[in-house]
């Protein structure tokens, strides 16, 4: 599942976080890119301000 197996680990590493306010444990939330991702990472997705999980 690319959602815990890709976006979760980016989460542990502070590259996204998980927006979750107003959701249930069960709901998923929406992935956002931390100030740390450009520091780290050069991609061509560096032009998108949020990634397209929701």
């Amino acid at each position: 599942d690319l959602q815990y197996g890709v976006f979760r680990r980016l989460c542990w590493l502070g590259l996204l976080y998980e927006a979750r306010e107003g959701l249930t444990l069960l709901q998923d939330g929406s992935f956002h890119k931390t100030p740390l991702w450009p520091a780290c990472l050069r991609l061509e997705s560096d032009t998108q301000s949020d990634i397209g999980m929701h």
